[in-house]
C-alpha cells in the first residue's frame, strides 16, 4: 500500500509538472501571437503613411520637373509653352509657390488680369512678407491696359508696402515709379526711377534692365518738365 501510495505521488507530481508546464507553454504561444499582431498592427499604420510620402515625393519630382520647363520656356519668351509647363507642375503641386508666381506673371503678361489678380491675392494672405508678390500686385494695377484693373493709388499704395520689405530692390523702385507715373506725379516718378536705376547698376543688372531703366528714367524726366513748364 504504500508502494502504491508512493507510486500514486510520483504520478501526481509528475502530471502536476506535466500541466504547469504546458500552461506556461500555452502562455508563451498567446504572448508570441499577440506580439506577432501588434507588429503586423504597427506595420499596417506606418504602410499608409510610408506610400503617402512616397507618392508626394514623386509628385514634388514630377512638379520641380515641370517648373524647370517651364521656366526655360518662360526665358526663351515662349509664353505658351511656358504658361502650359506651369499649369502641369501646379498640378502636380497645387501649392508650388514658384509655378503660381510664374504663372500669375505671365498672366499680366497676356493680359489675363482678372486670373492674375486673384492668383496673386491668395498669395499675398499665404505669404505676407514676400515683397516680389506685392511687386506683382502693384505692376499689375500700374500697368494693365483695362480699367477695370488699372488703379494708380492702390498701385502706388501695394508698391510702398514692398518697399518696406525690401528697400534696396531696383524692381520695386521701378515698379513704384510707374505706379507714380500713371497716376500723374511726374516728380516722384523720375526720383523712383532715378533710383531704381542707380540700384540696378550697383547689382550689376542685366544690360536689358539697364536699357529698361534708362528709358523709364527719361520718360518720367520728361514728362516732370513738361508738368512744370504747365505750371
Amino acid at each position: 500500500m504504500r508502494y502504491i501510495k508512493q507510486q500514486n505521488d510520483w504520478t501526481a507530481r509528475r502530471y502536476s509538472w506535466l500541466g504547469r508546464a504546458l500552461s506556461l507553454l500555452c502562455a508563451l504561444s498567446l504572448f508570441a501571437l499577440c506580439a506577432t499582431d501588434a507588429v503586423a498592427q504597427e506595420k499596417n499604420k506606418k504602410r499608409p503613411v510610408d506610400e503617402v510620402e512616397e507618392e508626394e515625393s514623386q509628385d514634388q519630382d514630377l512638379a520641380a520637373y515641370w517648373l524647370k520647363i517651364a521656366y526655360q520656356n518662360f526665358n526663351r519668351g515662349q509664353v505658351r509653352r511656358a504658361m502650359n509647363a506651369f499649369e502641369r507642375a501646379l498640378m502636380e503641386d497645387p501649392s508650388n509657390r514658384d509655378a503660381r508666381f510664374g504663372l500669375s506673371t505671365l498672366y499680366i503678361q497676356v493680359k489675363e488680369y482678372a486670373l492674375a489678380e486673384r492668383m496673386l491675392l491668395d498669395m499675398e494672405k499665404e505669404f505676407p512678407v514676400d515683397y516680389s508678390v506685392k511687386n506683382n500686385i502693384a505692376w499689375l494695377y500700374a500697368t494693365a491696359s483695362s480699367p477695370v484693373f488699372r488703379n494708380g493709388e492702390k498701385a502706388i499704395s501695394v508698391a510702398r508696402s514692398a518697399l518696406l520689405i525690401a528697400p534696396r530692390d531696383y524692381h520695386v523702385w521701378s515698379t513704384l515709379s510707374e505706379a507714380y507715373y500713371v497716376n500723374g506725379q511726374y516728380e516722384h516718378a523720375q526720383r523712383a526711377a532715378q533710383e531704381a536705376f542707380w540700384l540696378a547698376h550697383a547689382a550689376k543688372a542685366p544690360l536689358s534692365d539697364m536699357h529698361s531703366y534708362r528709358d523709364q528714367l527719361r520718360k518720367c524726366a520728361k514728362a516732370a518738365q513738361a508738368m512744370s513748364l504747365m505750371e
